[in-house]
């Protein structure tokens, strides 16, 4: 699965994505905006990237779940936003998908428990 180095999404398909190319390595990214982040910090986010892939991720365990908004499959622990409603968990992948549903669901606002950041370290360390 290819990631968005930028937001950190995980891209369920590289088709219609937005592509920069650096040293014959192609970068994926979900939008424009994204992009064009990489594309003006560009070292500094290879970089990065690079050193994140040397840990060794099999050793954690991962957790999925998909954006109720844009659908994209989502690792829990990069989540951006979580939302409770009727003691069900929301995970989404941008502060945009869950304004999204904020807009698109207006029963559920009144319902809706936002966390905080470090509630959402909280959940995760659990």
């Amino acid at each position: 699965m290819i990631q968005d180095i930028v937001c950190g999404i995980y891209l369920i398909t590289t088709e219609g994505c937005k592509v920069s190319e650096v040293n014959d390595k192609k970068y994926y990214f979900c939008c424009d905006t994204c992009k064009a982040e990489f594309d003006n910090y560009t070292e500094k986010y290879v970089e990065d990237f690079e050193s994140a892939k040397e840990i060794n991720i099999s050793q954690q365990k991962i957790e999925w779940e998909r954006d109720p908004v844009c659908g994209e499959r989502i690792n829990i622990s990069d989540a951006k936003g979580i939302t409770l409603y009727k003691d069900s968990r929301y995970y989404f992948c941008c502060k945009i998908c869950k304004k999204h549903l904020m807009q698109i669901c207006p029963l559920m606002q009144i319902k809706i428990k936002d966390f905080t950041t470090r509630e959402i370290q909280m959940i995760l360390l659990k």
